[in-house]
């Protein structure tokens, strides 16, 4: 199944048809890897657990070793327009944090933002084809992080194509 998402004003849109999942933020609902039974009580409720991972950037041992393995990943990075590890003004944990989830086997939904520069997505995309496992890769999730307020209405509208754009980009990418 995939998922390719983007957030309107905190909140998913519903989805006709699609299946039951429940997005659970880090610090509410503990799926940070430290506190990860939650994860497991809502897969008991037939549910998939899907949890921000920017905890992985500042304890990645304590994180994989203690993250359930069914737990579906988004780890975010938005800042920069490219994502290149080796320039040192990049936040390295925040990229690598994809290739750890990968190398672990987690399933993800990388995240990506046009708050800061409308260059992520696709620089997202680029950066996960070439570092990740297409099999682990779930679709994309967008997080514009501003209000759903007439004023912003065109930023959305950009962010949605931003998402549609990287999503053609990554799987035509993916089949060459």
């Amino acid at each position: 199944m995939l998922y390719d998402t983007c957030v309107v004003g905190g909140r998913l849109p519903a989805v006709e048809g699609a299946r039951r999942r429940l997005v659970c933020g880090h610090e509410r609902l503990g799926c940070d890897g430290h506190r990860h039974p939650a994860v497991k009580e809502v897969e008991k409720r037939g549910v998939r657990a899907w949890c921000w991972s920017d905890k992985i950037w500042h304890a990645k041992d304590e994180f994989l070793k203690r993250m359930p393995r069914s737990g579906l990943q988004s780890n975010w990075y938005y800042g920069l327009s490219e994502i290149d590890l080796d320039k040192p003004q990049n936040h390295k944990e925040h990229g690598n944090a994809y290739v750890w989830l990968d190398k672990a086997g987690f399933d993800q939904v990388p995240t990506g933002s046009n708050w800061s520069t409308p260059e992520n997505m696709a620089a997202t995309a680029k950066f996960i084809k070439k570092a990740c496992a297409p099999d682990n890769i779930r679709g994309f999730l967008a997080a514009p992080w501003v209000k759903t307020l007439p004023q912003f209405e065109k930023l959305h509208e950009e962010q949605v194509d931003q998402v549609a754009a990287a999503r053609s980009l990554y799987f035509s990418h993916a089949q060459s």
